[in-house]
């Protein structure tokens, strides 16, 4: 028995701010979405949901890694805040029915 239903999917999202100064944004924003591409994420933008080539490269965009489901969000905070950047990966789904996680031991 877990915190979700038999085959419902664990995630695991983290948030995170780069900082940046206002002038900096676009440059951090097309670097980071330039790794990701190099690291197999296809690029979309968040707007639009158009694909990498219609995306500005110094914009807001949502990359996926669909061989693990990773998937990232950047985009712009508040104006003097930096770059949002947002992780969510996949875990592990629960045990089956009747398979129990192993019993800690002690230790002396």
């Amino acid at each position: 028995m877990g915190i979700a239903d038999e085959g419902e999917a664990y995630q695991l999202s983290s948030g995170n701010l780069l900082k940046a100064t206002d002038d900096q944004r676009p440059e951090v924003l097309r670097a980071l979405r330039e790794k990701l591409a190099g690291e197999g994420f296809k690029i979309t933008s968040s707007a639009s949901g158009s694909d990498a080539q219609s995306t500005p490269p110094t914009g807001e965009f949502d990359a996926v890694r669909e061989s693990d489901g990773y998937t990232v969000s950047a985009g712009v905070s508040k104006p003097g805040q930096g770059v949002s950047v947002m992780v969510v990966l996949p875990c592990q789904a629960p045990p089956s029915a009747g398979a129990a996680s192993p019993a800690p031991t002690a230790t002396t």
